[in-house]
């Protein structure tokens, strides 16, 4: 726990150099606020039960009112530029960190259960409490002000301590002996024991409540998101799903949300009235301790003052310093969850670049690959071998889950943990640096996102874009007619996300900005895995045409269910339960009417008239 509360520590100064600085900065003048007040008071009682001078009075109360104002001032501007130049700052930069590793890491990371997990619990936290830097900030500010406010009232009091500790009286009256000072003490140390134990209670019940809290609003979230989105708006009215979010969002948030909230707020109510109860009980007994003291004439009524606003800020001191040090506790659990983030390494991968490949004349061949994805007995791909030439044509056909898009994922390197080698040009593509490797494939996946951007942006992925490249693939994927008649062009945003002018786009055209993009990337080898599912058979068809004459230089794999629109494909790959069944020419696979391609062909002939 230390290690990870220094370590917090080294992190915050490097999201924000300041933001720990002003909160100290920020608690060292709100812990002298009480003493001006405390010590001028004294000296002015003082001065009006003596010499009454009123020149003296007139500065008392001057340096009174001056030195509270600009502790007003400073506090304030130390607590608005807190609040205004770094907590904003502290927080985006400590989620930019968590949202860039999260780009970054490995891609099987990102389908690792337990890795998602920490992702979400991390969201979660953030959602919770904000900045875990920012709370850390705020909490050792708290805590260092608890403690100096105790230091400098123990320096104050000091002069009393001595003389209520004297031993030279222990044969004196119990008041007058130092005796009453271990009571007195003793029942303090006990009260502040008890409000250690009650607020470490309160934390621990709290954190286990936050986590079914955190569960509840995590779904009232999501229903709210998918409601607030407009695209979601046809199927919740055609289906009614108006009751179904009402019953699991509403129902969870509202009815088993409140419990807890109730119970939460039950048990914090409970552990403020005894902490509240301690602090009357601890106020009392300073009290009575100092006014006894001062009953036998062991000071002045300004020292009463003085001493006993002290003896009040030692226990407010206390009470600060316990409450902050039970925050940490919290900061330490949840800022784990970053750390679990940003700590994640990717897997060791080769160092070669591209150089000497000839990326003209690219041929994949893997020998012998066998995998599991993480958790799963079975696999998805077993002792699986195949050979793509260079600038051939491969279509890969076969039912869900015969491995299909597993295979896409090995080559592409989104996955690693195979057994058997995997070759690009001869050379073991564990042997390549990660990125560098990529720049050879142009990808469309059955999943792919357009992000609520402009169409430069989603064609180019940089800041950049070159028109008449972007003319080019626009064309080619049969979306030229369409971007032209945007209000502005490839300059014009899509959907209504980031702009209130953004232009709706179909699933059909969607899949041809994809083809786009990948295109625009012109990549030597080109993989399509289920590109054109929302087009029809002959768009599809006339898509593929089109766009197999502009990768005619390149090495193109086509995963498609449509098995009609792979014939211009030099060659076939049948994928069935992982392995590769059949590999052969269309006419070739036909004449076998025992095979997977021949049933798969009849399955679907059936639907198309001829």
């Amino acid at each position: 726990m230390i290690k990870l509360f220094m370590r917090s520590i080294r992190e915050l100064f490097k999201l924000s150099p300041w933001a720990l600085p002003l909160q100290i900065l920020n608690g060292a003048v709100k812990s002298v606020k009480p003493f001006i007040n405390i010590i001028l008071t004294a000296r002015i009682v003082g001065e009006l039960l003596g010499g009454r001078d009123a020149g003296t009075l007139t500065l008392f109360a001057g340096l009174a009112i001056g030195l509270n104002f600009g502790a007003y001032l400073i506090q304030s501007f130390l607590g608005s530029l807190a609040e205004i130049t770094n907590y904003p700052r502290l927080y985006m930069r400590e989620y930019q960190k968590a949202a860039m590793k999260l780009y970054s890491v490995d891609y099987q990371k990102l389908e690792d259960k337990e890795f998602d997990g920490k992702a979400r619990k991390y969201k979660e936290s953030v959602n919770a409490i904000g900045s875990h830097f920012g709370y850390l900030a705020w909490a050792i500010g708290g805590f260092l002000f608890g403690l100096v406010s105790i230091v400098a009232a123990v320096v104050v009091l000091s002069p009393f301590l001595r003389g209520a500790f004297d031993f030279s009286k222990t044969g004196a009256s119990f008041i007058e002996s130092p005796y009453l000072g271990f009571l007195v003490f003793g029942v303090m140390a006990v009260l502040i024991a008890i409000v250690f134990f009650v607020n470490k209670k309160t934390q621990k019940y709290w954190f286990q409540q936050k986590d079914q809290y955190l569960n509840l609003s995590k779904i009232f979230e999501y229903y709210l998101e998918t409601v607030s989105d407009y695209k979601n708006g046809k199927e919740i009215r055609v289906f009614n799903e108006q009751r179904l979010i009402e019953r699991d969002a509403a129902y969870h948030l509202i009815e088993k949300g409140v419990k807890i909230r109730k119970k939460v707020a039950t048990a914090t109510g409970m552990s403020s009235s005894v902490i509240a109860v301690v602090g009357a009980i601890a106020g009392f007994g300073v009290y009575a301790f100092i006014g006894l003291k001062g009953m036998i004439g062991m000071f002045e009524i300004d020292a009463l003052i003085m001493y006993t606003g002290s003896f009040m800020i030692v226990v407010t001191g206390l009470i600060e310093v316990f409450t902050r040090a039970g925050c940490f506790v919290e900061i330490l659990q949840t800022v784990g969850y970053y750390f679990a983030i940003t700590d994640t390494e990717n897997q060791p991968c080769g160092t070669r670049d591209l150089r000497g490949i000839d990326t003209k004349n690219l041929v994949a061949e893997f020998k012998n690959v066998s995998f599991k994805y993480p958790g799963s007995e079975s696999y998805a791909l077993k002792d699986f071998s195949i050979k793509i030439d260079g600038r051939e044509r491969l279509a890969i056909v076969g039912h869900n889950g015969s491995g299909k898009t597993t295979f896409i994922k090995l080559l592409t390197k989104m996955y690693d943990g195979y057994e058997g080698e995997i070759f690009l040009n001869g050379i073991n593509i564990r042997d390549f640096d990660t990125d560098e490797y990529r720049k050879l494939f142009s990808v469309v996946f059955q999943d792919f996102k357009i992000f609520s951007f402009r169409v430069s942006d989603n064609l180019a992925c940089d800041t950049e874009c070159d028109a008449a490249r972007a003319d080019t693939v626009l064309d080619g994927a049969g979306l030229k007619e369409r971007v032209l008649r945007m209000p502005k062009g490839t300059d014009t945003y899509l959907y209504k996300d980031c702009e209130e002018d953004g232009v709706e786009i179909s699933g059909g055209e969607a899949q041809k900005l994809a083809l786009a993009r990948a295109l625009y990337k012109n990549a030597p080898f080109v993989i399509l895995d289920e590109p054109t599912a929302s087009l029809d058979p002959v768009a599809e068809y006339e898509l593929y045409t089109k766009f197999n004459g502009l990768v005619a230089e390149k090495s193109a794999v086509y995963i498609s269910h449509r098995l009609s629109s792979c014939r211009f494909c030099g060659k076939i790959a049948v994928f069935d339960k992982g392995r590769l069944v059949q590999y052969g020419a269309h006419n070739e696979l036909m004449a076998d009417e025992n095979g997977k391609y021949y049933e798969l062909w009849q399955a679907q002939a059936q639907y198309y008239i001829f």
